[in-house]
């Protein structure tokens, strides 16, 4: 009776091989790319490696009921001697010692399977924050580039405003110029017509008695000079009034530029802190991202060895 050996390779041999067979380089993108891009690679890669060592052990396993199988109908079909046996139980305990690690290579694996996945769970976690913090840059760059708008918008008005109050500085300091000419004029005038009325009415009162007619023309000549003097007046009340409304013009253009000065304030101050926001995101998010890229760098490491 002859009997059959099969040649079993060690199992040291076969985890290498194994290991050879499934592992494959997990290419890190060129420095610079997004985080999410980076993420999905680093998914990616370790969705293969887990799907060639699913594979690698579903084929160790098929292979190891194979090989049972194999020596149970062999233990079944050999007849034989004290020899026989006892080869066969050597044979029976080396089978035993490759089942044993068979099932703890079994066992590694499905611990470095298990590991890889809650890894995969803390890297898609890591992802999620990374975009709500890249929505919040977004969303904080779009209202600082509305405030940085509403800004120039405020200053090209505080600008127009100024000029206008430039201007209706340079007006009432020209009225004021005129009112003071047209106040000493009318003074000068009112003077002149005071003393020709007081002149006129001593002249009446010597001439009143004989003079009827000449009377008349004087009174006639006062009552012109007393319209004129009224005119002057209205005139004089005309510029005040004018001076008056270009005061109160002057007065709220002031008032409105000081609002606008301090809301263009309000607004400077505010767009700073959204830029020193937004700079310290960036670099938080830069740091978090050197980091996440380190980290995955260390275990691709640690996972190939």
């Amino acid at each position: 009776m002859f009997i059959s050996f099969t040649i079993v390779e060690h199992p040291i041999y076969y985890q290498r091989q194994q290991k050879k067979a499934s592992s494959s380089p997990v290419y890190l993108t060129p420095e610079g790319q997004t985080p999410r891009e980076i993420l999905r690679t680093r998914v990616q890669s370790l969705k293969e490696i887990l799907d060639s060592k699913e594979i690698a052990l579903h084929e160790w396993q098929d292979e190891m009921k194979e090989i049972e199988m194999f020596h149970r109908n062999e233990l079944q079909e050999v007849i034989g001697t004290y020899e026989e046996y006892k080869e066969l139980g050597e044979k029976i305990e080396y089978l035993k010692k490759s089942l044993e690690d068979s099932e703890g290579l079994c066992l590694e694996a499905n611990k470095r399977i298990s590991e890889q996945v809650q890894e995969i769970k803390v890297l898609k976690d890591q992802v999620n924050s990374l975009e709500k913090e890249r929505d919040n840059l977004r969303k904080q760059t779009l209202d600082l580039q509305n405030y940085s708008e509403e800004v120039h918008k405020l200053r090209k008005e505080c600008k127009e405003k100024t000029a206008l109050i430039k201007k209706l500085e340079n007006e009432k300091i020209d009225f004021d110029m005129k009112m003071e000419l047209a106040l000493q004029k009318q003074k000068e005038t009112e003077s002149y017509l005071r003393k020709s009325l007081e002149d006129a009415w001593e002249e009446s009162a010597q001439y009143e008695k004989g003079l009827n007619t000449e009377t008349l023309e004087r009174k006639s000549i006062f009552k012109s000079f007393e319209e004129k003097l009224e005119k002057k007046k209205e005139q004089l009340d005309a510029f005040m009034l004018e001076k008056d409304n270009l005061s109160k013009e002057l007065k709220s253009a002031e008032e409105e530029v000081k609002v606008t000065k301090e809301e263009l304030e309000k607004m400077t101050a505010t767009n700073e802190e959204l830029a020193n926001e937004i700079v310290s995101l960036q670099n938080k998010n830069y740091s978090l991202q050197r980091n996440r890229v380190s980290s995955s760098v260390i275990e691709t490491q640690r996972f190939k060895e």
